[in-house]
């Protein structure tokens, strides 16, 4: 198969248009499921390319179109896969709340906005959840994050840690032209001035290791950190359950499944393990 990387070089070198994009794509064979995004600042369209090793389809629509994780075309209503990510990943809350925020903002989504969405940490229906949730939009693991206008062939790119660092702006006229000129940044998120998003760090490192090495103490600090965190009182919960504690893995279980847990099959696993405890 070909990697995606090779598939998108060969987009932006051969394609002048969606058409020619998407023919592109559907002439490659991949061998892992991938999501293409393809946007054309000279006439505004916009489709969504849904790729798997079997098939290729295309979701256009007009005005504005979403993709996160998971395939949306009635063509893998069937897909064991899709279902299975769907169900038990992460996908569904964050299609759910970036549509909800898209249709708060329409009409608005200038790249202020839109920097907005992308650092957004909460739930559908503006539900607080703990910070590093993995069902919000922002759960503080990305790597970066990229906000294009394919009109003004501007794009703004995050600076680290995650999402939190400045937006940097360029422009790629300039850039294809040779040069790199400052023109400034979207602000770095307030959340910087604090030592939240290090704590949140830490308290990861706790949880890899309680994890690893079945360590509940290491399991204890993480969740005394961040108490609402669903991966914390998983873990919490599962390590105290070993150790004999069943209140300690009551509680954490029953605080878990109240913090809308992104995955599915753990919350069936806890609800049955609840049952017999």
């Amino acid at each position: 198969g070909t990697p995606t990387t090779l598939v998108m070089r060969d987009i932006l070198q051969h394609a002048s248009s969606i058409d020619e994009a998407i023919s592109l794509v559907r002439s490659r064979k991949v061998f892992v499921t991938d999501i293409f995004t393809i946007a054309d600042g000279k006439t505004g369209e916009i489709a969504v390319v849904e790729l798997t090793p079997a098939r290729a389809v295309v979701r256009r629509k007009t005005g504005v179109i979403a993709a996160t994780n998971h395939l949306l075309h009635d063509a893998f209503k069937d897909d064991g896969q899709n279902a299975w990510r769907m169900r038990d990943g992460t996908t569904g809350a964050r299609y759910e709340r970036m549509n909800e925020l898209v249709e708060r903002h329409k009409g608005r989504l200038n790249p202020q906005v839109i920097q907005s969405i992308l650092r957004d940490r909460k739930g559908a229906g503006d539900v607080e959840l703990s910070l590093g949730h993995r069902g919000t939009i922002d759960a503080l693991i990305a790597t970066h994050a990229v906000i294009f206008d394919v009109t003004s062939r501007k794009f703004w790119v995050s600076s680290p840690p995650h999402t939190l660092g400045e937006f940097v702006e360029y422009d790629l006229r300039e850039i294809m032209a040779g040069e790199v000129v400052d023109h400034g940044a979207l602000p770095a998120d307030e959340l910087l001035k604090s030592d939240t998003p290090a704590r949140l760090t830490e308290a990861r490192t706790l949880l890899k290791r309680a994890r690893k090495e079945e360590d509940l103490t290491a399991a204890r600090a993480a969740h005394e950190m961040f108490p609402r965190h669903p991966s914390f009182l998983l873990t919490l919960g599962r390590l105290c359950d070993e150790d004999g504690d069943v209140e300690c893995a009551r509680e954490a279980f029953e605080a878990f499944l109240a913090e809308l847990p992104p995955n599915q099959k753990n919350a069936d696993e806890v609800r049955e393990r609840l049952s017999q405890l």
